[in-house]
């Protein structure tokens, strides 16, 4: 059973916090969510003077500012969950991600851009970090900003994409979890890699379907070994072109995903399925 007791919700005073707020009250009412909300103050994020900026960061009276922007930061948003308001200073990917662990957070919302070309940077690089090093699922997207009003958010349709890896079955139980918390639809894509030397596109020919049979088969064996009901979506070749087709296609109001490699950097197609989504994408 899916339990997210507790989400972490950092934020920084843009305009895209009301978007992710609007997300995590939403998850917050149906599973009774704990919502903690965290500011990071760190003097890159700014990207230059702002006339918000408040008291010089280090001292006592910025602190104390801090901590009162904060109380009153979203106070329409999240009028229903239990609330508790967290304000550091650091790195923010890294304590983002020690407050998680400290607090055994069950998800992670946050957004992937926001306004000023270098914020929208930084922010950035904030996100991959903290979705290669958290260890509970990361709620992510570019639309956050878009999200619809409280009174027309729902989660009708859940997309899962899965690559047949170790984080396969992780991601699957996520979705099929959540989906069957908000009753919604499930569909499961999955993009076939065809093996070294082997082509796809028009000139593979047999070969191709034959990838595409074998991997639907598969893929069917392990949702029936998992007892999940979902509808299947296969092809083959990119994967992010293939998934953001599928889920696009599907309507989908979120996106699973299975993480990247517990090494190296955040994996392109994983980035890249993010950026395209017309939905939040869950990393997990």
């Amino acid at each position: 059973m899916l339990g997210l007791r507790k989400l972490l919700l950092p934020v920084d005073f843009s305009g895209r916090s009301g978007g992710s707020a609007r997300y995590a009250e939403a998850i917050a009412s149906r599973f009774r969510s704990q919502i903690i909300l965290l500011h990071v103050e760190h003097d890159s994020l700014l990207g230059g003077k702002d006339e918000n900026q408040g008291p010089p960061m280090g001292s006592i009276e910025h602190t104390l500012w801090l901590k009162t922007r904060l109380e009153s930061h979203l106070k329409d948003e999240l009028r229903g969950p239990t609330v508790s308001r967290v304000v550091r200073e650091g790195d923010p990917a890294g304590e983002i991600v020690e407050l998680a662990h400290a607090e055994q957070v069950d998800l992670i919302l946050m957004a992937t851009r926001g306004h000023r070309p270098l914020r929208q940077f930084l922010w950035g690089s904030v996100v991959a970090n903290v979705i290669h090093n958290s260890h509970c699922p990361v709620w992510t997207g570019v639309h956050l900003t878009d999200a619809p009003p409280k009174d027309l958010l729902s989660f009708k349709k859940v997309a899962c994409a899965v690559d047949m890896g170790p984080r396969t079955r992780i991601a699957l139980s996520w979705a099929s979890e959540f989906a069957s918390a908000f009753g919604a639809l499930l569909l499961v894509i999955h993009v076939a890699r065809p093996a070294t030397g082997e082509q796809v596109g028009p000139a593979a020919g047999d070969s191709e379907l034959r990838l595409v049979k074998h991997a639907r088969e598969e893929l069917q064996n392990v949702l029936n070994e998992m007892n999940i009901r979902a509808d299947i979506a296969t092809g083959s070749g990119s994967a992010s072109e293939i998934v953001h087709e599928y889920a696009l296609g599907f309507e989908s109001d979120v996106l699973v995903i299975g993480r990247c490699p517990p090494s190296g950097r955040l994996h392109s197609d994983t980035y890249t399925i993010i950026r395209q989504s017309h939905c939040p994408v869950v990393s997990v």
